[in-house]
């Protein structure tokens, strides 16, 4: 498990998203709430986790909004999934790995499909594309300049 560099607008929702279609579980069988019958379920807590913990690792949500997201749970829960699915990975587990690994590959393709300049060298039609896009998207400033950071190029962050 790594720490992204947190640049990109991506959603709780898409993530659970890409994790229920990576482990096979339903987004609702990850959100039931503490008490409900079938939350300890194995499939459902790794899944849970596993959502929890890319949730921690590819937004700037706090914890507790990540918990909240994930069936009203609380930061301490948030904190323990991200050490227990890094704990699994370190040990080999290779059920969560697979899952875990497939999830964070759809996670990444959606990331690229929203922003599927950034690869290439920007012309200055490509550029404007990529305003465009950006504020069709409502992508916050500050966002577009950790992405442009990334990739060196810091004068299209406005468009102007």
């Amino acid at each position: 498990m790594g720490n992204y560099a947190k640049n990109v607008n991506i959603s709780i929702d898409v993530i659970k998203e890409k994790v229920s279609i990576a482990s096979k579980v339903r987004i609702d069988e990850m959100e039931l709430p503490n008490g409900a019958p079938g939350t300890r379920k194995r499939e459902r807590v790794d899944a849970r986790n596993i959502s929890m913990a890319l949730a921690k690792d590819f937004t700037k949500c706090s914890l507790s909004t990540i918990g909240f997201h994930h069936g009203n749970r609380d930061h301490a829960t948030v904190l323990h999934a991200h050490k227990t699915i890094g704990n699994l990975i370190d040990t080999n587990d290779l059920r969560i790995i697979d899952v875990y690994n497939k999830a964070q590959n759809l996670i990444e393709e959606w990331i690229e499909q929203k922003n599927p300049l950034l690869k290439s060298k920007l012309s200055k039609k490509d550029k404007t594309k990529l305003v465009k896009t950006w504020i069709k998207n409502h992508v916050p400033l500050y966002v577009r300049q950790r992405i442009l950071d990334s990739i060196g190029k810091n004068n299209i962050v406005t468009g102007k």
